[in-house]
């Protein structure tokens, strides 16, 4: 048995520039709003919006960094999270999506989502710390996402391994496997997790583990199976069948383990069937779909070179400022992490109106 769900969703949107959705528009809709204090690093205003006492959204807007004021985020930006409760219940992505279109926001993309199985056994009945335990000692070997940390506990007479991760920081995917559990024992029990179990038939004497894929950058994700690309929006999770289906194809990619043999080549082993994934799914593949090339440090080094050059002529020849602003031009449109630059230089050639 198996419970599948949501268990993070953040989205980026544009609030509409003459009418702003504040936090007294949320309360004309008859919600509870409460107003943080203080913003963050990149919005200047954060409010809670609840359904009585029920915390629904996270709501983050204008932005530190306006472009209208030399900055890099366009006017009426927004984040706006599902609070982690509001992800277990049904069809909350459902009513999420018609919420926004009722408040008049423009979606954008998915900034974040996080796809979670949870389980007490595997399909082929092994327990996940027998398993934790054989890969850690060599056993298996995984398929992609090399970068590994693991935790665990170092007894007297033997190690217990409780959870891994895989992937770094920067990738567009990553994925935990972990005792969901013990996590929950030791920092704090969220009835609304362990009714979702309930209800999936999963057994509360029995530790329950979670496989669990950190999802990014999801406008640069895609999934495809010969010639059929399907992208990552919020019509993609919006039903438990979809959610299902797409935890099939993540797993099938980024969980995926071969048995070691030694002297053979890791794709010439043979598998290590955990789930059983519907062999339809299995044939999708989630690929990068970003069509612009990645910046080099040779990229941002040019970039730094031309703010000096920019810099210095700036008053003696215009046609200088011309040039730049061609070149600049270009490298945002054929590169696409030119606009992540971390750099004065970008935001003094941003001012310049670029």
């Amino acid at each position: 048995m198996r419970c599948v769900n949501i268990d993070w969703l953040e989205v980026y949107v544009f609030e509409p520039l003459l009418s702003p959705i504040t936090a007294d528009v949320y309360r004309q809709k008859g919600f509870r709003v409460v107003e943080r204090e203080y913003g963050t690093k990149i919005y200047s205003e954060v409010f809670t919006v609840y359904e009585g006492e029920f915390e629904l959204l996270i709501v983050q807007r204008q932005p530190q960094s306006d472009k209208r004021l030399g900055g890099i985020l366009p006017p009426g930006s927004c984040h706006i999270r599902m609070h982690n409760r509001f992800c277990y219940q049904r069809a909350c992505v459902m009513w999420f999506r018609q919420l926004l279109s009722e408040l008049n926001y423009t979606f954008r993309s998915i900034k974040r989502v996080d796809l979670c199985i949870d389980f007490n056994r595997f399909d082929n009945g092994e327990r996940p710390s027998n398993f934790a335990t054989k890969y850690i000692r060599g056993d298996y070997v995984k398929i992609c996402q090399p970068k590994i940390s693991a935790h665990g506990t170092d007894n007297w007479d033997s190690r217990e391994w409780n959870s891994f991760a895989w992937g770094s920081p920067s990738s567009n995917v990553r994925t935990r496997f972990y005792n969901k559990s013990l996590e929950m024992r030791e920092q704090a029990i969220k009835p609304w997790i362990v009714d979702a179990w309930l209800a999936a038939g999963l057994s509360l004497d029995d530790d329950v583990w979670r496989v669990e894929f950190e999802i990014t950058k999801c406008t640069n994700t895609m999934w495809e199976d010969e010639g059929c690309t399907l992208g990552l929006f919020l019509t993609s999770i919006d039903t438990e069948e979809k959610i299902a289906a797409l935890c099939q194809v993540y797993c099938s990619h980024y969980f995926r383990f071969k048995i070691y043999e030694e002297g053979k080549r890791k794709d010439r082993c043979k598998d290590k069937v955990l789930f059983r994934i519907d062999e339809w799914w299995r044939n999708y593949q989630p690929i990068d779909m970003c069509l612009k090339r990645k910046t080099t440090k040779g990229d941002r080094g040019f970039l730094r070179r031309l703010y000096q050059i920019a810099n210095d002529e700036f008053d003696k020849a215009p046609s200088v400022r011309n040039a730049v602003e061609e070149i600049v031009d270009y490298m945002c449109r054929h590169h696409g992490e030119v606009g992540s630059m971390n750099s004065k230089y970008w935001s003094r050639l941003l001012q310049w109106g670029l």
